[in-house]
């Protein structure tokens, strides 16, 4: 081959590891600014896994568990709440139990922790209903499993509407309330 027939050759080889390299650095920027900054809805998915993942437990039965352990579960759990945090559950006989304040969510995560031996809980499908720069609405299912050390494990599950509030840039529960079941 002359010169003249390799100079074109050339030419497009070295665009297009160009192009290549472009590309590819163009491909880490994007989805690394997607892993360092996830979009709101990933955020609030996350930070509510996190929440069940906290106020999920499991100790040795053949230990007690200790004061400072379940003070310290407890301000775990209660860290995810505001301030003014609104849980309103209701029983299966429709009577509502409600707790106000993180400092009653506090007391609640102390005092389930000293009952129960393990605790899991588990957000299944959690849906986006409304979203806002500062607020926004959850519809998810709470399958939880609580289990004493006199009694067997009990299953449960409870569809749940969750608001929560972003606040020096962290989603912190504002409101948890249970779907009430419809009777037949």
């Amino acid at each position: 081959l002359s010169r003249e027939n390799q100079w074109p050759r050339l030419m497009v080889k070295k665009y297009f590891l160009k192009t290549i390299l472009v590309i590819l650095i163009g491909a880490v920027i994007f989805f690394g600014y997607r892993y360092f900054f996830p979009n709101p809805e990933k955020q609030i998915k996350n930070r509510l896994a996190e929440l069940a993942q906290a106020a999920s437990f499991s100790s040795d039965p053949s230990q007690k568990t200790g004061q400072i352990a379940s003070g310290l579960f407890a301000d775990r759990v209660a860290n995810y709440f505001a301030l003014d945090a609104n849980l309103i559950f209701y029983d299966l006989e429709d009577k509502n139990h409600s707790l106000t304040g993180r400092e009653a969510v506090r007391r609640s995560a102390f005092s389930l922790r000293s009952q129960f031996s393990s605790a899991k809980f588990e957000l299944l499908d959690p849906k986006v209903i409304k979203l806002d720069a500062d607020t926004s609405q959850i519809s998810v299912t709470l399958k939880f499993t609580l289990k004493d050390m006199a009694r067997a494990a009990e299953v449960s599950a409870q569809e749940l509407l969750v608001e929560l509030i972003k606040i020096d840039d962290h989603w912190l529960v504002a409101k948890i309330e249970t779907v009430p079941v419809i009777k037949r």
